[in-house]
């Protein structure tokens, strides 16, 4: 593997578009690199489809735009989910110091926001769509998530010490789920989710799903299989 490295701006500006350069240039056989302790601004979605035995150390900090109605424009604009990786062999290795690895998404003035009675305010982007394979997400970080987490889609997959962290101090956080996961041996260990939603959301099709030594809570609903209590007569 060849290591890229892009020194982030810690703030000041928008990053978006020197990530997505390096995601490009470095899509096969590469090590991407996030310094640690390094504020990366990501104030536009990034996509990557074309990744092929890519790691991607992620020890710096991400943050999404903390604009509700810009972000409300690029998802009315078609892209509804910030952060696209497929392909196989995909590494996310965040640190194990847990001060670094954190994605930032700012969602309490989003929960806040919801109308009473709602289920969210509209166009509420997923934060990341994870498709793979012989895969790794280790210490994946998730802060104040604005709504789903991650769609994990693909076989062979192993996550494990992630932390989703969508805790309110306000209004309920919903559709913040941790999980949503398609596929066939995704294994999701030693990991904690504290969220508004379902911990996992095991999808139509999926098989040799292994989710153990999980901590979750707040006010989370566990987890669904399926799309259970979508139709009345699943209950015929």
């Amino acid at each position: 593997m060849v290591p890229s490295k892009y020194q982030a701006s810690n703030g000041t500006a928008d990053d978006s578009a020197a990530v997505s350069q390096a995601f490009a240039q470095c899509a096969t056989d590469s090590v991407i690199i996030f310094d640690e302790g390094v504020n990366y601004n990501i104030f536009q979605p990034i996509t990557a489809t074309n990744l092929s035995n890519v790691e991607i150390r992620m020890h710096g900090n991400l943050h999404l735009p903390q604009n509700i109605t810009a972000v409300q424009n690029i998802v009315s604009d078609g892209t509804s989910t910030w952060f696209t990786l497929e392909g196989p062999k995909v590494d996310w290795i965040g640190p194990e110091d847990v001060n670094n690895g954190w994605i930032d998404s700012y969602g309490q003035p989003w929960w806040d926001a919801n109308p009473a009675g709602s289920s969210g305010i509209d166009n509420r982007p997923h934060l990341m769509s994870f498709k793979s394979s012989q895969a790794t997400l280790k210490y994946f970080r998730s802060r104040k998530p604005i709504a789903w987490n991650v769609k994990l889609h693909g076989q062979d997959i192993t996550v494990s010490h992630a932390i989703i962290d969508a805790t309110s101090t306000g209004s309920f956080p919903f559709n913040t789920d941790g999980f949503d996961v398609e596929g066939t041996n995704i294994q999701i260990t030693d990991s904690i989710m504290y969220n508004g939603d379902d911990a996992i959301a095991v999808g139509a099709d999926s098989h040799d799903i292994l989710f153990t030594r999980n901590t979750i809570g707040y006010q989370t609903h566990g987890m669904s299989i399926g799309s259970l209590g979508k139709d009345p007569t699943d209950f015929a």
